[in-house]
This record gives C-alpha cells, sequence and structure tokens, in this order.
C-alpha cells in the first residue's frame, strides 16, 4: 500500500506515480468513479494523471446507468488523452457463480468489459459511500444491484469484490475539515483499500469531534475477513508513505497506528530524478 499526498491534485498524482509501478498488461480498463452527483466521484485531473502515464491502449469503463452529462464529461476527457470510453455490459454480461454455503449471493452479472481486461484499474473516491469493496456494486448488472438492496449488502459487496483483480487509487482529495492536503493511496487489494479509506474517514470525524468505529470494525471489512478476502490484521500490511510532507506523515502516522501496520518511508521523485519538495 503506497500513500502520498500534494498540495494540488496534480501534485498528489504526480508524487504518486514516481512511487509505484503503473501496470501495463493489455487491454487496459480504467473505471473512475461518478456518481451522479455533484462534488463526489473521482477528481478528473486525477484520472487526467494516471491516463496520461498509461502507455498502453487504454479504454475508460462508463457504468451504463451514467447521466448524459457526467459520461459527456468523461468522454470529453477521454479524447484529450488519447483514450476511447467504453459503456461498461453493452458488449453482454458475465455471469460470475459464488462457490460454498457462505455466499449470500449465488451468481452475480459483470460487465463483459471487465472480465476481458488484463489490467483493472479501479479509483474509488472518499467522498463517496462505497470505498473500494463497494466500488463493484454500481458496475455490476442492475439485477445484482437490485439484491445488494438489503441487510446483507456490506456481506454482499464483500461477496462481489472478491471476484476481481484489480488495482485500487484510492483519491482522497478535495477534503476538508482536519486535511490540508490532497491523499491518494494505491495497492492491488480491495480490503486494504478499504481500511485505509476508512482509516482516513475516522481521522476526518476525530477532528471534527465525532466517534466512529475503527477501520477492522467496519461491517464490509469484517465480512471480508470471513471470506478469506484480504489482510487478516496490520501485520500483513506495509504502508509506504512518502514523507516529504507534513500533512502526509502525520495521516501515515495515524494510519499506522489505526491499523496495527509497519511504515516505510519513501521521498517520490520527479521526471528529472530530482526530488519533489
Amino acid at each position: 500500500m503506497t500513500l502520498v499526498g500534494g498540495l494540488t491534485p496534480e501534485d498528489a498524482v504526480e508524487r504518486l506515480l514516481q512511487t509505484i509501478d503503473v501496470p501495463t498488461a493489455e487491454p487496459i480498463l480504467v473505471l473512475p468513479s461518478m456518481p451522479n452527483r455533484p462534488a463526489s466521484g473521482t477528481h478528473p485531473k486525477i484520472a487526467a494523471g494516471l491516463l496520461s502515464a498509461v502507455r498502453s491502449p487504454t479504454a475508460v469503463g462508463i457504468p451504463d446507468g451514467t447521466t448524459l452529462p457526467v459520461k459527456r464529461r468523461w468522454e470529453n476527457l477521454a479524447r484529450t488523452l488519447e483514450a476511447r470510453t467504453v459503456t461498461l455490459g453493452r458488449r453482454g454480461w458475465d455471469r460470475v457463480e459464488f462457490p460454498g454455503d457462505s455466499y449470500r449471493l449465488d451468481a452475480a452479472f459483470l460487465p463483459s468489459e471487465l472480465t476481458d481486461a488484463a489490467t483493472l484499474i479501479a479509483m474509488p473516491a472518499l467522498r463517496d459511500d462505497a470505498l473500494a469493496i463497494g466500488f463493484w456494486r454500481e458496475v455490476a448488472h442492475p439485477h445484482t444491484r437490485l439484491r445488494m438492496h438489503n441487510v446483507d449488502r456490506d456481506w454482499m459487496m464483500a461477496e462481489l469484490s472478491t471476484t476481481l483483480r484489480a488495482n485500487y487509487l484510492l483519491d482522497a482529495s478535495r477534503l476538508s475539515g482536519g486535511l490540508s492536503i490532497n491523499l491518494l493511496a494505491w495497492t492491488d487489494n480491495s480490503v486494504a483499500a478499504e481500511l485505509v479509506g476508512l482509516g482516513i474517514r475516522r481521522y476526518l470525524e476525530e477532528a471534527r469531534g465525532y466517534e466512529s468505529v475503527g477501520p477492522w470494525e467496519h461491517a464490509r471489512v469484517q465480512a471480508a475477513a470471513e471470506l478469506g478476502h484480504g489482510p487478516m490484521s496490520g501485520s500483513a500490511i506495509l504502508l509506504r508513505a512518502d514523507e516529504t510532507l507534513d500533512g502526509t506523515r502525520t495521516i501515515a502516522v495515524y494510519l499506522a497506528d489505526q491499523l496495527g501496520c509497519g511504515i516505510e518511508w519513501v521521498t517520490a521523485r520527479n521526471t528529472d530524478g530530482g526530488y519533489i519538495a
């Protein structure tokens, strides 16, 4: 798990790209969060920075229920970066079956574009409800989404997240109430991304004087653990954090305490090989 912060969204994504290995296996499908609400979802400038760094032919996936203004905004962004857009489910839906009696879902239907991609990059946003484990509910078939609107929805979201291997770029930019920087996190595990997102949320809530459950106590994380998915304890997580900004160091230390994990300090470098100040 890699954590970086920047004074602007562009600064944050530049720092992140200098501390991770960008996937190259083709075809690549990038999935920004694009709920039909203003000031929510993935920041377009962060998505643009990632798309610019991916050298292979890349597609941006758009969920089938996306409103026309939101869809047009992402199509225009992709076009300027020579990426194409695909409407998820347009090529069909694949049935994914779940094994064992511990699963509430017997099967789910996911867009063929997801199962055909060699590299999936999901971009959940901290401003959204779902975070990483619940991210896939928004791209599943409407019938599958409908089944997940009940008392077991956290468990079902955890089940769905076990079916896909993806990289996660967690967008914690544009936040207020205790954070003066734009945070980004990168991992290939949905539970680790969820834990970091929940930890940052708890930091913000404590800054406002609210009480909340710890990251490991959240229902989605508990469900994933019972399904044997993701890290079972903080000892299985190493947080690689950029040490060049005070705000990032503060959050990293807080997250390490909340998750019970270790920290490895790294320093982002720019494309010329020098340090990013």
